[in-house]
C-alpha cells in the first residue's frame, strides 16, 4: 500500500483548507486508489483479477466545508516573544547577582 499527502495549506484568516491525498493498494488479484482534492473531488478506482472495474467520484458543492476545531491558538508576535526573551535574561541575570 502506498499512501501520499501531496499538499496541504491552512489559511488562518480566512478558514481555507487546501490538500491533496493519494493511496494505492495492488496485489495480484485486485488493484485500488484513490484521490482526494480539497474543493474539488474525491476519486476512487479499483478493478479485480477477474477484470471487473469500478470507478466513483464525488464532487465538492458550494455546501461542502471543512472546519477545525477548536478554532486554532494564535501565535504571539515577534515583538512580544523579542520583550519576553528579554525579560527571561533579566531575571537571569538578577538571579545570578543576588
Amino acid at each position: 500500500m502506498e499512501c501520499a499527502l501531496e499538499g496541504f495549506r491552512y489559511d488562518l484568516r480566512t478558514g481555507h483548507l487546501d490538500f491533496a491525498t493519494e493511496w494505492s493498494y495492488r496485489d495480484d488479484m485486485a488493484y485500488s486508489t484513490s484521490r482526494t482534492v480539497a474543493g474539488d473531488r474525491i476519486y476512487f478506482f479499483g478493478y479485480t483479477g477477474d477484470g471487473a472495474g469500478s470507478s466513483d467520484t464525488l464532487l465538492w458543492t458550494d455546501q461542502t466545508h471543512f472546519s477545525v476545531s477548536p478554532p486554532p491558538v494564535p501565535e504571539p508576535g515577534m515583538p512580544t516573544m523579542l520583550l519576553a526573551g528579554i525579560g527571561m535574561l533579566g531575571l537571569v541575570a538578577r538571579r545570578k547577582r543576588g
